[in-house]
């Protein structure tokens, strides 16, 4: 099963900590996010967000996105995914 465009598009771009799925290796994602894409959210205490230079973002920032904080969707994430952040994810998914 891949992931469609939809769930991309509807994925929150604000999403409280306790939110998070493997919220114990966000840094992991978080720093592989910054390498791969770019920095493309903004964390404070309560929430991490979807933050871009662009009002609509482009794809492989919203697969990267919802890696971010669904990392439980790496295997289908990584169908979509380019370059650097495909072998991001498969890096996590190795660490498991």
């Amino acid at each position: 099963m891949t992931i469609d465009d939809g769930l991309l598009r509807f994925t929150p771009r604000r999403v409280a900590w306790l939110d998070i799925t493997d919220v114990d290796r966000f840094d992991d994602r978080f720093g592989a996010v910054n390498v791969a894409v770019g920095p493309i959210m903004d964390v404070t205490d309560e929430y991490v967000e979807l933050s871009t230079d662009c009002d609509e973002p482009a794809q492989h920032e919203l697969v990267a996105w919802t890696w971010l904080i669904r990392p439980d969707l790496g295997r289908r994430l990584r169908e979509v995914a380019t370059g650097e952040l495909r072998d991001a994810i498969d890096a996590y998914e190795a660490e498991r």
